[in-house]
């Protein structure tokens, strides 16, 4: 998913990905809604 990206940047709006497993995947992960 990150090669097809223009950059590492996820926001995931439903708290669908693993926020450890998404930092350790590469990616600048923000979550909405979690603390």
């Amino acid at each position: 998913l990150r090669a097809a990206m223009r950059g590492p940047v996820l926001l995931d709006f439903r708290n669908v990905y693993d926020p450890e497993a998404m930092r350790e995947a590469g990616f600048h992960y923000h979550s909405i809604g979690r603390p």
